[in-house]
């Protein structure tokens, strides 16, 4: 069974959550993600700079999770990937969206566009041929987060189930007949949180109170295709770190933040996070990856960053063929009060200067490459590039 999981942010950890649940059944899982690939028990980093593999090496790598005898399989699924068919030939059981603010404007022209090719994951799951185990027919689901405004949009497929997991009572308003998944009593720690979904109880030991709408759409997806919710629960719990997300690493009452968020609502959510658990100052550390896309957005984040930080060194993350120098200049737009920021290029260096200037109880956020292994500069070429690994050197 083929689970594809899309969205604007969480869908790593979502994809992640959902392959744990479907572990604990004892059934052997494959995984396509941002942060890494898993067959079965094997598992390793994805360093192609891509969520998705290209229609070749997806194929291959679905090819090689059947060999291990994977019962199901967890894609993380991007708008590109949608738009350039590489799903193409995968028939997808469980289609599920985390949430969609505007992203990849540049590339499909317009956040409508980028809507449409979206929901081209849910016309895929009802269109696709339905698979049978022992006779029994596998159901077409559509997992949604009700509390997102796109929510009602990805509901008009003819699918045999629509599920809304949300944390409100409502039912979003002329949407086709669907089901709801409740989230109620959220307590929030600095490790994570405790929830009921319908009436189950619930622990994720990530950080973050979104964490817990990518843990319940996990768990809602793994029941959909016949996991226990208790069965679930045992697997949720076992992720307790993922590379590039929410990544701490502390030192002499410093702590630093690794998480790999690139759009004003990951970055929002970051920060907001990061105040909840107590940080005295926020130093933010970022640039705007992906040098010549959406460049839009580059204001946005700089004003982001005034809003909910305390400091910000402006640096280079995947510039590409693009001037690191203009893609500052064009977040420092964003930022009035640009006595509270300042431009350092070179990243270890901001990195460092970071650490130099942080006091105790202080939390730098390091954002816009999370796990990635390499960076992508002029030319074409990739450099080696760890942004957990300079911040250990660092802090020895």
């Amino acid at each position: 069974m083929v689970i594809g999981i899309t969205g604007t942010d969480g869908k790593s950890s979502t994809a992640i959550l959902t392959a744990a649940a479907l572990a604990a059944s004892d059934h052997k899982v494959g995984l396509s993600s941002t942060v890494w690939y898993q067959v079965g028990d094997k598992r390793w980093l994805n360093t192609s700079h891509m969520t998705m593999p290209g229609r070749f090496a997806l194929q291959r790598l679905l090819r090689q999770m059947v060999d291990a005898k994977c019962k199901y399989a967890v894609l993380e699924v991007s708008s590109e990937g949608l738009r350039q068919g590489r799903l193409l030939g995968v028939d997808i059981d469980v289609a599920v969206i985390t949430n969609l603010t505007p992203e990849h404007i540049q590339s499909h022209g317009s956040f409508e566009k980028y809507r449409d090719a979206k929901k081209k994951l849910f016309t895929m799951t009802a269109a696709g041929k339905r698979k049978f185990i022992f006779g029994t027919p596998i159901q077409k689901v559509a997992i949604v987060n009700g509390d997102d405004p796109q929510a009602e949009y990805f509901l008009g497929c003819s699918v045999d189930e629509r599920i809304v997991v949300t944390t409100k009572e409502h039912v979003l308003g002329t949407a086709p007949a669907h089901t709801q998944k409740r989230i109620s009593n959220i307590v929030t720690e600095g490790s994570g949180s405790s929830f009921a979904l319908d009436t189950s109880r619930f622990s994720v030991k990530l950080p973050g109170a979104y964490n817990v709408m990518n843990a319940s759409q996990a768990i809602v997806a793994a029941r959909a295709v016949g996991v226990p919710y208790e069965v679930a629960r045992q697997g949720i719990a076992t992720v307790t770190d993922i590379p590039g997300r929410f990544d701490v690493i502390q030192r002499d009452g410093k702590e630093v933040v690794i998480d790999y968020a690139v759009t004003p609502a990951a970055m929002k959510q970051l920060y907001t996070t990061i105040r909840q658990r107590g940080a005295k100052k926020i130093i933010a550390v970022f640039g705007a990856a992906g040098g010549g896309r959406d460049k839009w957005k580059r204001p946005e984040l700089g004003a982001m960053a005034e809003q909910l930080t305390d400091h910000i060194i402006l640096t280079t993350e995947d510039p590409f063929d693009e001037d690191p120098q203009l893609i500052a200049d064009q977040i420092l737009k964003g930022i009035v009060h640009q006595d509270k920021a300042e431009i350092i290029l070179d990243r270890q260096a901001a990195i460092q200067h970071a650490l130099e200037i942080a006091q105790p109880g202080d939390v730098i956020a390091l954002t816009g490459m999370g796990s990635e292994t390499s960076m992508n500069v002029a030319g074409g070429r990739q450099i080696p590039w760890s942004d957990k690994d300079v911040v250990g050197d660092l802090i020895k």
